[in-house]
C-alpha cells in the first residue's frame, strides 16, 4: 500500500541503520536486511510485516519511557501504529 507521507525517511538518517561501511551500505535493525544509506525507507513504500511492526513498536516504547536511545522518526512511528491497528482489526474479524 503506497501512501503520501509528509517526511521522507532515508536509511542513512534513521537510528535503526547500523554498521555502515565505506560504500554506504549498512544493516537495518528493524527489517534485518542490508540497505544503502541513500535508499528511501522501505517501510514507507512496502509496509511492515508483523514482526517488523513489533520490533518498531518495542523500540518506540523503550524510547518513550526514557531509555537513552535516539528518537525514532515520527513517520515510521506512525506507520508502525497504523500497521498494529490493522493487525488488531484483522485478528478481531477472525474471531
Amino acid at each position: 500500500m503506497k501512501r503520501e507521507i509528509g517526511n521522507e525517511v532515508y536509511c542513512g538518517e534513521c537510528p535503526f541503520f547500523k554498521n555502515e561501511d565505506t560504500e554506504g551500505y549498512g544493516y537495518c535493525n528493524i527489517s534485518k536486511r542490508e540497505w544503502h544509506c541513500g535508499d528511501l525507507c522501505r517501510f514507507i513504500t512496502d509496509g511492515m510485516s508483523e514482526q517488523e511492526t513489533l520490533r518498531m513498536l518495542h523500540y518506540c516504547q523503550k524510547w518513550r519511557r526514557g531509555a537513552n536511545i535516539t528518537m525514532p522518526p515520527p513517520t515510521l512511528f506512525g506507520l508502525a501504529i497504523d500497521n498494529a491497528m490493522r493487525i488488531i482489526r484483522n485478528l478481531k474479524k477472525g474471531q
